[in-house]
């Protein structure tokens, strides 16, 4: 092979490599996501919106949550599915990929590639 060749396949490679791990950011396991959530309230913030949030994972598998910037909140049901939080509202689930930075302890959301949430302070118990 000539260099430029295994230099293209060498970039190309590179670009595949996750974002999420370029970042610090590493897939959570079921039980990592399940030891994070579970009895705890999160507070989050939307990636791309201005949604900012709280949110109680009872260990029964039950969700609620209360908006922090604007009025209401929903409920719902949550599990885990591998390196996926499964949230149920309304009979609609959205299931999303975690990954934690473990420096600090965030939690973010993806659809897809494309991050939409991030968890950044997590205390035991409903605080709602």
């Amino acid at each position: 092979m000539n260099k430029k060749l295994v230099s293209a396949l060498l970039v190309s490679c590179l670009l595949v490599v996750s974002h999420t791990a370029l970042a610090g950011w590493e897939d959570m396991t079921a039980e990592d996501i399940t030891a994070a959530f579970s009895g705890k309230t999160a507070w989050g913030n939307h990636a791309i919106k201005d949604k900012r949030n709280m949110v109680y994972f009872a260990a029964d598998g039950s969700w609620k949550s209360k908006r922090l910037n604007e009025k209401g909140g929903s409920e719902g049901k949550w599990s885990v599915d591998g390196s996926n939080l499964c949230m149920e509202k309304e009979g609609d689930t959205r299931c999303r990929r975690c990954a934690q930075k473990k420096k600090d302890g965030k939690i973010r959301k993806y659809k897809g590639k494309k991050h939409v949430w991030t968890y950044t302070k997590f205390e035991d118990g409903n605080k709602l």
